[in-house]
């Protein structure tokens, strides 16, 4: 097996653990501990599925029939979980569209310099039980008070999440000074997973 061939393999192994089947623009942009040309991981790709490793299969259940089809890949024994991630991406537009409309009134409050959708939600494989996590950036030497209003705005408009409401509320996850962004401490010692959680961050806001 080739390089190329096993940093394929685990980086869909990675995904897999979250139920998220990859396209090869997904593979080729969060391939492990590697890099590869597109042609080199569709080589790899195609060995693979020769040998029974992976399978392929084509979204049949776009939402937006605007967007041409993609092929998403994963293991050989994970068919359903393709099929069940086709079918949950209607729960994600909806979640999308929630998101888009409390973030412009967020985006007004003083202090706020940036706000991310991280979590299930950015990997797209949100739950119709999930919470919305978001991160927030705040300007300098005023986190306390923008996060402060940041929650104060959810509650008012009943989306920030306690322990008796979480389906499609706000969770605040995150609060950053601008000034002090090195996240380097949160992470372990070979930390996989907070790579590809930084990775697949999703910027809804920024204030330039």
């Amino acid at each position: 097996m080739t390089k190329v061939e096993k940093s394929v393999i685990k980086t869909l192994a990675f995904f897999d653990i979250i139920s998220r089947p990859l396209t090869l623009e997904e593979i080729l942009r969060f391939l492990y501990q590697d890099s590869a040309s597109r042609l080199q991981i569709l080589m790899a790709l195609k060995k693979l599925k020769r040998a029974n490793l992976i399978i392929e299969k084509k979204d049949q259940d776009l939402i937006d029939q605007t967007r041409r089809k993609e092929t998403y890949f994963a293991f050989s024994s994970r068919e359903r979980m393709i099929t069940n991630y086709f079918q949950n991406q209607f729960l994600q537009k909806k979640k999308w569209a929630k998101i888009n409309w409390v973030i412009k009134l967020l985006e007004r409050l003083p202090f706020v310099e940036h706000i991310s959708v991280i979590n299930s939600t950015s990997f797209r494989t949100a739950k119709e039980e999930s919470d919305i996590d978001i991160l927030l950036i705040a300007h300098k030497n005023h986190l306390w008070t923008a996060r402060a209003l940041v929650v104060f705005v959810l509650e008012l408009l009943g989306q920030n999440k306690n322990k008796w409401y979480k389906k499609d509320k706000f969770c605040l996850g995150f609060a950053f000074d601008k000034d002090r962004l090195n996240l380097k401490n949160l992470r372990l010692k070979k930390d996989i997973y907070f790579s590809y959680w930084l990775a697949n961050i999703v910027p809804v806001f920024d204030r330039g």
